[in-house]
């Protein structure tokens, strides 16, 4: 692990970021705390984006968002030898974050059974969108190891791409020339981000060959969390679809069951499941980064679920592409990534073509 002495900048930083989470984190809770498990069921797409349930999620993923870098590319004082060392057991994050969520969505289950209808389709039907989801969490944290985190949030707001290909071929959905046209325009505009930052990063005439295998190794995992990640979604659709319907907390809790077990069985079988806990006990501040990262997560899944259920995928990618973009504003601010002016017109020419296919799709419907 990386050592290094703590200097009192070090803990400046620390203290003014803990008061930044705790302020948003209690903003998130204060927002949820009204209408928290039937919030989008009395609203209208159009009433969906200006009121207080976007900000839930765009609250909640966000502060994800910037605590997963922070959990990732920062350095944690140890108590025993007061030494900073590096996190970096990217699946106990996950296996962290599917605890909480099924604790949040266990509860409402409990309180809420009479309501709940009974659960029809088989229960292994959830282990897909388990097993593509971990793999999809798992791509997108291993990837902030290799590209900057604005770099991966523009691969992310590429999503529209492989989740037209998964609904094409998990739900047979076609897509017109108007569409097919902007996803074009979208990934050259991804590209044009990616390439720009890597000729500041690696320099403009030179690049060694572990430079070039850092690049395409970040470009592999974030391919892989595209593909999985819009697998998810496209079967989380179909479920949704099928009737009888699946409730929506009873997702959540199968989803999240199978990817707990998976990630359990995981940790065990590489023998890291007791580390990170000796990690978390022996170092200042990471047991609160977790709270705030599985916390923000599991209220996350709740709209996520909401969304996806009740008003479908187009209004989901419009809330994901606002968290892109805000995202990447808050990254930017906070860890000093360059972006060059070329990045800055791939990032206008994504989001423009984003945007377009948003409103092409709310047009056919």
């Amino acid at each position: 692990m990386k050592k290094m002495s703590r200097t009192c900048e070090d803990r400046l930083s620390f203290r003014y970021d803990y008061i930044l989470l705790e302020r948003l984190l209690a903003y998130a809770i204060f927002l949820y705390s009204f209408e928290l498990w039937n919030c989008l069921d009395s609203c209208s797409s159009l009433g969906f984006l200006c009121s207080s349930k976007s900000c839930r999620l765009q609250i909640t993923l966000i502060l994800m968002g910037y605590i997963q870098e922070r959990i990732m590319t920062q350095t944690y004082l140890s108590t025993v030898d007061h030494q900073l060392n590096k996190f970096e057991n990217t699946q106990f994050l996950v296996f962290m974050n599917r605890v909480f969520a099924i604790i949040l969505c266990t509860a409402y289950l409990i309180v809420n059974w009479k309501r709940e209808p009974p659960h029809v389709p088989p229960f292994y039907k959830h282990s897909f969108t388990s097993f593509s989801n971990t793999l999809s969490s798992w791509c997108q944290y291993e990837a902030l190891k290799f590209v900057s985190f604005p770099t991966q949030t523009v691969c992310k707001a590429s999503k529209v791409l492989s989740t037209m290909l998964m609904g094409f071929i998990i739900r047979g959905e076609r897509y017109g020339f108007s569409e097919c046209a902007c996803t074009v325009m979208l990934a050259f505009g991804a590209s044009l981000f990616l390439l720009s930052n890597s000729s500041k990063e690696f320099g403009s005439n030179t690049v060694s060959s572990s430079d070039w295998v850092t690049t395409v190794s970040g470009i592999g995992l974030m391919s892989g969390y595209l593909l999985f990640d819009a697998f998810t979604l496209n079967w989380q659709k179909k479920l949704f679809d099928v009737r009888p319907r699946v409730s929506r907390y009873q997702m959540m809790f199968g989803v999240n069951m199978f990817s707990m077990i998976l990630c359990f069985v995981t940790l065990i079988e590489e023998g890291t499941f007791l580390s990170p806990f000796r990690f978390l006990a022996t170092h200042e501040g990471f047991g609160r980064d977790i709270f705030f990262l599985s916390l923000s997560g599991a209220l996350g899944q709740i709209v996520i679920y909401i969304t996806i259920e009740r008003f479908g995928p187009m209004i989901f990618a419009v809330m994901m592409t606002l968290r892109q973009i805000l995202s990447i504003l808050l990254s930017a601010v906070a860890y000093d990534h360059p972006m060059s002016a070329w990045s800055t017109f791939g990032l206008l020419i994504t989001f423009t073509a984003v945007f377009g296919t948003i409103y092409i799709r709310h047009h056919q419907t």
